[in-house]
């Protein structure tokens, strides 16, 4: 009986993805954003199962994150493996609202996924969307789109321009490569060699609900590129009931079977009322491809649109490995899939060595701050799950507060939280931040004394999210605090403006007085249906 694959691969906030190919080992990089560390690597030997093994860019030397804005930093890694080395390229987006994208790019450079990492050589700022590309004799080049504030289009086409890995620095000047084509916002660009071809592949129609991937391809780098004459090869744009939406963004990949796949990004829309609002964010799905007498690719089970069920490549299977539901704070370092937002995790305000078997967050900034927040917060993956934490804090007065946090950004947001009131008497209390930089109290209850040990929970079931918390080892359910939440407004569709990123669930403590007052967190459960 034929395997197949189930789509999405990585579930919840896993975009733009980069495929590639050491040996036997396949490995797929990720983008982050603002949460640190940066760039997630998954690791396969079946392109079934993927393991995160990697975190690059994990000190402020690599990527400083620190105030951008929500949707900045890490856009669209480029993940490669040549002459014995990992290389990726990536961008730090500082600044991306109006006509102006104040873009850093890098490229780093390890012996292993694991690094060591080479401190960054700075590229360029001209554009986003790096890729590098190894070519047959030796020589490297550097991809990136153009960006021009000045035209009425901006997204100005996709740059060449070699790169001497020996000087570590770029040759010669960019030159326009591909302007794109009428579907327009061309984006993401990645070239790779098939047969007497060069063929590149680009993100185009913006990363929306008329997301596309693009295919063109040429016979020498100077010559002139021919577009596929099918093109789009893939997109979920002509049919808003296509499961799979706004997929585009695609890596190609060879696998050592000898088998054809690409890697794209999509969403999975709920619905309210005539709007489509994906809260898991854009997520990670894969295609198998076939080549035709015409040399060009094609999704093998025809037509244009992403398939949810895809056959698997003849590679032996791995066993799969579940995160267990129960994550204690154990240990000299926090579970892989955890990441901060912004600043590198670090024991002035996150220690593991405080109290054994605890995390400590010692009190940081407001969750509307673009700076220095203690929270640490992993991705919800699924439309049906449950997320608790045990706390243990003692608030020494309202500007003191430490919860458990749905997180989508600096305004989009709801925590359960311990606080005190004016007489230093504890309280919980639901804040809800929807849209702005004032969160409303939805629900507020004293606690008996003044120290609080607490399982705090958030339920998300039925399109809605609720919290509750109960006192530790006792036998009565869960207390209900606050309404039911729509989980769909956390979400990229929601946001003012635009989103990139997907929903958290995590803990958090504020010391709005900047005295740095902490809170105790045992463990974090994160299970699902």
């Amino acid at each position: 009986m034929a395997a197949f694959l189930t789509n999405p691969v990585l579930s919840g906030f896993h975009p733009d993805p980069s495929l590639c190919r050491a040996g036997n080992d396949l490995y797929l990089a990720t983008s982050t954003f603002e949460w640190f560390p940066g760039v997630c690597v998954y690791h396969s030997r079946d392109f079934r199962n993927w393991r995160l093994c990697a975190r690059p860019l994990d000190r402020r030397s690599l990527l400083d994150l620190l105030g951008v804005p929500c949707g900045g930093g890490v856009w669209a890694p480029a993940l490669s493996w040549h002459d014995g080395y990992f290389w990726l390229v990536y961008t730090n987006m500082q600044h991306f609202e109006g006509s102006f994208k104040d873009a850093r790019n890098f490229l780093i450079c390890a012996p292993t996924i694991h690094g060591p990492w080479t401190e960054p050589v700075f590229l360029h700022a001209s554009g986003f969307d790096p890729s590098l590309f190894h070519d047959a004799d030796g020589r490297k080049y550097v991809l990136s789109q153009r960006w021009n504030p000045f035209k009425e289009n901006p997204f100005d086409g996709i740059l060449i321009q070699e790169y001497d890995a020996r000087a570590h620095s770029l040759l010669g000047e960019p030159r326009l490569l591909f302007a794109g084509t009428e579907l327009g916002v061309t984006e993401g660009p990645h070239l790779f060699r098939h047969r007497d071809w060069y063929f590149l592949v680009c993100a185009e129609g913006g990363t929306g609900w008329n997301h596309a991937v693009t295919v063109a391809r040429c016979r020498s780098l100077e010559g002139r590129w021919e577009v596929h004459p099918e093109n789009p090869v893939l997109t979920s744009a002509e049919d808003p009931e296509q499961p799979l939406q706004k997929a585009g963004h695609a890596s190609f990949l060879q696998l050592p079977s000898g088998e054809w796949y690409l890697a794209h990004l999509c969403s999975r829309p709920m619905r309210e009322g005539d709007r489509r609002l994906c809260p898991l964010g854009r997520e990670t799905a894969v295609q198998r491809i076939e080549w035709g007498d015409d040399d060009w690719p094609r999704l093998v089970h025809g037509g244009r649109h992403p398939a949810v069920s895809v056959p698997a490549p003849e590679l032996p299977p791995e066993e799969g490995t579940e995160i267990p539901e129960r994550r204690p704070f154990t240990g000299d370092r926090l579970p892989g899939e955890f990441h901060s937002l912004r600043v590198p995790v670090s024991a002035d305000w996150a220690s593991l060595h405080h109290r054994n078997g605890w995390v400590r967050l010692f009190g940081g900034q407001s969750l509307c701050s673009p700076f220095r927040q203690s929270l640490l917060a992993r991705r919800i993956q699924h439309f049906e799950c449950h997320c608790a934490t045990l706390m243990e804090f003692r608030p020494r007065d309202d500007s003191t507060a430490a919860g458990l946090v749905i997180y989508y950004n600096l305004r989009n947001w709801a925590c359960l939280q311990v606080t005190a009131d004016g007489g230093g008497s504890a309280l919980l209390r639901l804040l809800r931040s929807e849209n702005s930089h004032s969160p409303s109290v939805l629900a507020e209850e004293p606690l008996p004394g003044r120290k609080a040990r607490l399982e705090l929970r958030l339920l998300i079931a039925g399109g809605e999210v609720r919290f509750s918390s109960t006192p530790p080892d006792e036998e009565e359910p869960p207390r209900e605090i606050g309404p039911a939440l729509p989980f769909a407004h956390f979400s990229d569709d929601f946001v003012d403006g635009w989103g990139f990123t997907g929903v958290f669930a995590g803990i958090c403590c504020q010391d709005l007085a900047g005295h740095r007052h902490p809170a105790d967190f045992k463990w974090f459960d994160y299970c699902h249906s």
